[in-house]
Order: C-alpha cells, then structure tokens, then sequence
C-alpha cells in the first residue's frame, strides 16, 4: 500500500529503489547483459552470412572457367581481384 511513506509501509526499506535491495541492480544488470549479447549476436550472424556470397562468387568462376567461358588470362584477372577484395 501506499500512504506517503512508500511502498509497503512500515517493512523496512521501503522509499522506490530500496525495497528490492540487490536483487534490483542484479536484475538489471542481467537485463543489460541479455540485450548486448542479442545485439552481439545479431551482428555475428549478419557478418556470418556475407561470407557464402564470395565463396559463390568463386565457384561461379572456377565453373565459368571450367566450362571454357573464358581463358586463363581472364580467369587469372577476375581471381585477383575477388581475392583482393
């Protein structure tokens, strides 16, 4: 209840942050601690994913070459530059 004195009158601490003790900044600490690591997470993933795309560019390459699409010269040039960026 709360007469003017805070929550639960007459139990102690009991004026706002008080009343929860340490339990209080552990939750919230734990709070912090969950939505950092989901946003850690998030960006391992994104940066996780980018990664196949150039290995695709590659094999797109090695079967274009395979294929007889384009000569050596051309392999060799496209090749330095994937592998350059």
């Amino acid at each position: 209840m709360m007469f003017g004195r805070g929550f639960y009158s007459g139990h102690g601490m009991e004026y706002g942050f008080d009343h929860m003790g340490a339990y209080g900044i552990w939750h919230y600490g734990m709070m912090a601690a969950l939505i950092i690591g989901a946003i850690i997470l998030v960006f391992w993933l994104v940066k996780r994913n980018k990664k196949p795309n150039e290995d695709a560019a590659l094999s797109i390459l090695r079967e274009r070459y395979a294929k007889g699409e384009i000569n050596e010269e051309e392999f060799t040039n496209k090749l330095n530059i994937l592998k350059s960026k």
